[in-house]
């Protein structure tokens, strides 16, 4: 993959805050249609939206001189947006883990055991049918959840657009550097990428990346290092799913399901380790030659 390096032209000030806005507007519709029915797409943009959110305010919290009241807002925010993405990841599982069971179907392998073949078919059945039932318990609660909170998540949402505006606004205006910053961090908390370090990886590229999106429409590096983080994020998510819908259908006690879906884990593990350290390694390359082609 070529990351192109180019004289970087940061995010200006002002737009960031200006988006900084419209992220927080557009988080509020979605969080009012996702109440009202939680579609598999409205779910998934507003954990999405959510993620974004929390990593800017993150930031601010250990980056910029908040007073007391922003202080307090984003450690609210954290608080609550955390709750909400793990009320929403409930539902977004089963629907991750129907639309892995649906596309499986048709590649079950045939051939040798045919009676093998048909106990995998109906273990595929069982779980869909399973999965069904969790995701419907799972949008029941999350619409009660998002019903109570809905006047005090949006009335913390407006606080947040008026207090934290202006540290926004400078991150918009370094954000060149904030993501080299992120990109050092991240290779220094993960030294030797490997398979019990790999979720936690991966949580932690969500959050460069969404800091790094930021930079992106003015900087050709940051949207190359978006772009190389997208890809990491979805690599290391592919094995996360897999690897969540075989330990399903262990507990489902459906022996030759589960053991497909183990060989389609370790699969995905060896393609997302070889990825990310491909990318981290092209990265850290680009990284250090951008000082000489910029002077």
């Amino acid at each position: 993959m070529n990351l192109p390096i180019e004289r970087s032209c940061v995010t200006p000030p002002e737009a960031a805050q200006t988006e900084f806005r419209q992220r927080l507007e557009a988080w509020r519709k979605l969080f009012v249609q996702c109440g009202q029915k939680p579609s598999r797409k409205r779910v998934h943009e507003l954990r999405v939206l959510t993620q974004r959110l929390l990593a800017e305010a993150a930031y601010c919290r250990d980056n910029e001189d908040l007073d007391a009241k922003a202080a307090r807002t984003v450690q609210r925010w954290e608080k609550q947006g955390k709750k909400l993405r793990r009320a929403l990841s409930s539902v977004r599982e089963a629907d991750v883990c129907l639309e892995k069971l649906a596309g499986l179907r048709a590649a079950v392998p045939g051939g040798g055991d045919l009676h093998a073949t048909r106990r995998c078919q109906q273990q595929i059945a069982k779980l869909e049918c399973m999965l069904v039932g969790e995701r419907a318990r799972a949008a029941q609660v999350l619409s009660v959840r998002m019903r109570e909170r809905r006047e005090s998540l949006e009335r913390l949402q407006g606080n947040l657009a008026a207090r934290i505006a202006t540290p926004i606004q400078h991150l918009g205006g370094r954000s060149t550097s904030v993501v080299g910053e992120l990109l050092a961090a991240l290779e220094a908390e993960f030294p030797q990428l490997e398979e019990a370090n790999l979720h936690d990886f991966r949580k932690r590229v969500k959050q460069v990346r969404s800091l790094a999106e930021i930079a992106a429409p003015g900087d050709a590096q940051a949207h190359a290092q978006a772009a190389a983080l997208k890809k990491m994020q979805v690599a290391t998510g592919q094995w996360r799913d897999w690897q969540v819908l075989a330990a399903k259908a262990d507990n489902a006690k459906s022996a030759e399901l589960a053991e497909l879906l183990e060989a389609k884990a370790g699969q995905a593990l060896g393609k997302a380790l070889g990825q990310c350290r491909r990318l981290l390694a092209k990265l850290r390359e680009r990284g250090d030659e951008t000082p000489a082609r910029q002077n």
